[in-house]
């Protein structure tokens, strides 16, 4: 099999979407989980506020509920007097209707009274036997929470696929959602292949290496949401690795292979997939650099990805085409990789020239230089894996762009 025509990335994209919409959508693929073990999942279903929050006008101080009309002009040398007429303190219930030139004593999250709408700061008044000095006017709202102003009911608080953080779990609780239904973790196989391979805890004889790509792919696919199931390292035999892919088949959602960049080894590694069931191979070959001979693949409802034998290459082609498919299709998160919120904005500290033809993933360190974040490049060969260790994030020139100057904004995608 020849080498297909590289596609573009955004094209191959598009064509996972297609792929593998219906079989995503139609699957059984939810789970309800306990709020405490949410943290990290995507969202199956909208979450709605199901009620007001808080319920009642609540105090932000302790102070005093009034009419904010009451106080108008009153100042330290010319105080308003007002009548106090009860307390209320945190948890309890206040059916007293204040009317004008009246006030009442309040705690922080006490409920303010129907007829008051602000709160005097405790610190502006002087307390007399049973009237109140007021020494500072206060506007309306001043100091109160009103119903609804955290949360409304029946408004849209997380989107289908949304990403839980820790941050995210408390508004739930407030609104007493114990359980969520979230999308299963899509399930990873791992191939590595090679005959010059050998484990992380063996000693490298002469012309071999430890294999260091299934750790590094076992730990991005979790970064990212998927729960790796197996993980082999395979000879480049090719009945060997057709039984190592025939077997994760059965049990996993993704399986991806690592290994083999020149293009009969890929010929091969794409017609051991192609052994496997239809569609068989969709891409061979993406517009990305590094990463060109990946090979995306489709077997019935499961998804193959053939990625370089290069740590780096392979790192970077998990990110171009790999997580984007993971999160957008099977996680339903389509904004994830685009937030900004894992970004950094910075200077380029360098020239470079475009792809030819392909989207260029650049790795970077950020340096600062007057206060002003620089993205410095590291450079070297796609096997370097201490560019890796070294990075914090990179950088994507797309194929339509000549290239990059120095002091051009960049966008730094983190790690």
């Amino acid at each position: 099999m020849r080498l297909l025509e590289v596609m573009k990335k955004t094209a191959v994209l598009d064509l996972l979407r297609r792929q593998f919409f219906e079989i995503v959508r139609c699957n059984d693929n939810q789970e309800l989980i306990a709020i405490e073990q949410a943290i990290g999942r995507n969202l199956a279903e909208a979450i709605y506020a199901s009620a007001n929050m808080p319920e009642f006008k609540r105090s932000m101080m302790d102070g005093y509920a009034v009419r904010a009309a009451d106080t108008v002009g009153c100042s330290e040398s010319a105080p308003v007097i007002l009548e106090v007429v009860g307390s209320s303190a945190m948890g309890e219930n206040v059916d007293t209707v204040l009317k004008p030139g009246q006030a009442l004593r309040i705690s922080t999250g006490g409920m303010v009274p129907d007829g008051a709408d602000a709160v005097v700061m405790v610190e502006y008044t002087e307390a007399l036997e049973s009237e109140l000095a007021i020494l500072w006017p206060v506007a309306p709202r001043e100091n109160v929470i009103d119903i609804g102003d955290d949360v409304r009911a029946d408004e849209k608080l997380f989107n289908v696929g949304k990403k839980l953080e820790a941050h995210n779990i408390g508004v739930l609780a407030m609104l007493g959602v114990d359980t969520v239904w979230v999308r299963k973790k899509p399930t990873v196989g791992i191939i590595s292949t090679g005959d010059e391979l050998v484990g992380i805890d063996e000693q490298p004889g002469i012309g071999q290496v430890r294999d260091v790509n299934t750790l590094n792919l076992a730990v991005f696919a979790c970064k990212y949401g998927c729960e790796v199931l197996q993980k082999r390292c395979v000879k480049d035999n090719n009945e060997k690795i057709r039984a190592a892919l025939q077997l994760m088949l059965a049990t996993c959602d993704i399986v991806l292979i690592s290994g083999g960049s020149s293009v009969g080894e890929q010929d091969c590694t794409a017609e051991i997939i192609n052994t496997m069931g239809k569609p068989g191979v969709l891409v061979h070959g993406v517009a990305i650099k590094p990463g060109k001979p990946t090979i995306v693949a489709r077997t019935g409802d499961k998804a193959i990805f053939g990625l370089p034998g290069h740590p780096a290459a392979c790192i970077m082609a998990f990110l171009a085409v790999v997580a984007p498919f993971i999160q957008e299709v099977l996680l339903g998160n389509s904004d994830a990789l685009d937030s900004k919120k894992n970004c950094v904005e910075a200077k380029s500290g360098f020239q470079l020239h475009g792809g030819q033809g392909r989207d260029v993933f650049q790795l970077v360190k950020i340096t600062t230089a007057n206060n002003v974040n620089v993205a410095v490049p590291l450079t070297g060969k796609s096997g370097m894996l201490s560019l890796l260790a070294q990075a914090d994030g990179y950088i994507e020139i797309s194929l339509d762009k000549e290239g990059l100057d120095i002091g051009e904004a960049v966008l730094v995608k983190l790690f």
